[in-house]
């Protein structure tokens, strides 16, 4: 079988032409996103005991949606589709799934690191497009599982390197105040959603960006 190979350096050139190219959209919602994400810091600090507990939790329940709703403002925005920052909003219908496949992704993983780490590694880039599957598909928690071992197949390398590269580039953007992660970040974002596009063999947009990656034999892991 012959799938869409790719380099590092071809997902970063897509990357960075779609996230300037929607530079001012993805600015805002990396904002929001963490803005979000730091009022739950702040509300599980101040009420983490007694009845007012129930806040943090109840916010939790909120923030994680938000992130499910990234994932499908990211796929929407990869594919040349309307993306919106209500779509942040608006995919809690996949909370419940999302949230199982979480808790069985940690737990796989955990088990991994476990025996003596390296299959804890391959086993959290093996699953690690499960968010994508079940906003894409509507796969079930085990199915998104599932899936998604199946299309990084052969090509775990591939994305574990790409994963350091990113690493390495937030950690530059993070380094003068953290105002380059509002750079990297979306950057990050729009690698990781192309990855799935291409191991899904769904167009990313814009064409002139994907132009580079080639069909090609992927080797065998």
């Amino acid at each position: 079988m012959r799938e869409k190979n790719f380099t590092s350096n071809e997902i970063i050139k897509y990357a960075w032409t779609a996230t300037t190219k929607n530079f001012w959209l993805l600015l805002l919602t990396v904002i929001i996103v963490f803005l979000i994400y730091y009022i739950g810091i702040f509300l599980s600090t101040h009420f983490f005991a007694g009845p007012l507990a129930i806040i943090p939790l109840a916010y939790l329940i909120f923030e994680v949606g938000v992130w499910v709703g990234l994932v499908k403002f990211l796929l929407k925005l990869s594919r040349g589709e309307k993306a919106e920052i209500k779509d942040l909003f608006t995919a809690f219908n996949y909370l419940p799934s999302y949230v199982i496949a979480s808790v069985l992704y940690i737990l796989i993983v955990d088990v991994g690191l476990l025996l003596l780490i390296i299959p804890g590694i391959i086993w959290a880039i093996k699953y690690l497009f499960f968010s994508f599957l079940i906003v894409d598909e509507n796969l079930s928690p085990i199915e998104a599982l599932k899936r998604s071992g199946e299309i990084t197949k052969g090509a775990k390398w591939r994305i574990f390197v790409l994963l350091l590269v990113l690493l390495v580039i937030n950690f530059i953007g993070g380094v003068f105040a953290g105002i380059g992660l509002l750079v990297t970040i979306p950057l990050s974002w729009m690698s990781i959603v192309h990855v799935y596009n291409i191991l899904k063999g769904t167009k990313s947009l814009p064409e002139e960006a994907d132009k580079s990656i080639e069909t090609a034999p992927i080797e065998p892991e």
